[in-house]
Order: C-alpha cells, then structure tokens, then sequence
C-alpha cells in the first residue's frame, strides 16, 4: 500500500477524476506534491507535504486546496 500511495505521477491511471499530478519537491523523508481533479467541467488543483517513514507510512499534510475549513 505505501509503494501504491508514494507512487504520485501514476494517480491519474487509477484515482477517479484525477487528471494530473507531479512531485513538487522531493526527498528520502519528505515529498510535496501537488493532484489536478477535474468533475463535471470543474477543476482543482491539491497540493499536500507528505513525511514519509518508508515502507510503513505516509503522513499527509494539506498545503493548498481550492476549499476554506
């Protein structure tokens, strides 16, 4: 599962709206990486900071989203 979740640029072959995705920055205990979503015309773009521990998890940090908490 974490090798399927780390695995960025492959998003858009099997997530569901996904439409785009790139690593942004990247190192052996850290990666930001930003998801383009698109749905019914409308379109997104998520950008999170992920720490890593590899093989055992990924910690996801929300860095820019088009949604207000």
């Amino acid at each position: 599962m974490y090798q399927l979740v780390n695995d960025v640029q492959s998003y858009p072959q099997f997530l569901p709206g996904c439409v785009g995705s790139r690593v942004l920055e990247s190192s052996p205990a850290q990666m930001t990486a930003a998801v383009d979503v698109s749905k019914a015309g409308i379109s997104k773009t998520f950008t999170t900071r992920n720490q890593l521990t590899r093989n055992q998890s990924i910690l996801m940090h929300l860095v820019d989203a088009p949604l207000k908490s």
